[in-house]
């Protein structure tokens, strides 16, 4: 589960222009169970409905992690991206 403190360390939502206005959405963050992959996205109708959809083409258990309301998918991306990158300078260890 991501912690309180991760979504305080996300900047603002992006401002950008949705295809149907007056819609909300909301950003979510998806885990595979028994692994480190997690999915990153953009819905406008609920976690739990957007979890099912995924979970038909997913061999494994998808838990939800995170929903929050607003356009938060991109600072997600870049908050997670840069915590999986390997140090400046360091290789990562062949197959």
């Amino acid at each position: 589960m991501v912690t309180a403190c991760a979504y305080e360390a996300l900047p603002s939502p992006t401002s950008r222009r949705c295809q149907h206005p007056g819609v909300q959405s909301s950003a979510y963050l998806v885990g595979v169970e028994n692994s480190p992959q997690t999915k990153i996205g953009r819905t406008t109708g609920t976690l739990k409905s957007r979890t099912s959809q995924l979970q038909t083409s997913h061999h494994a258990r998808l838990l939800p992690l995170l929903d929050v309301e607003g356009d938060y998918e991109g600072a997600l991306h870049e908050r997670f991206a840069a915590s999986s990158r390997p140090p400046r300078g360091s290789r990562r260890p062949s197959p």
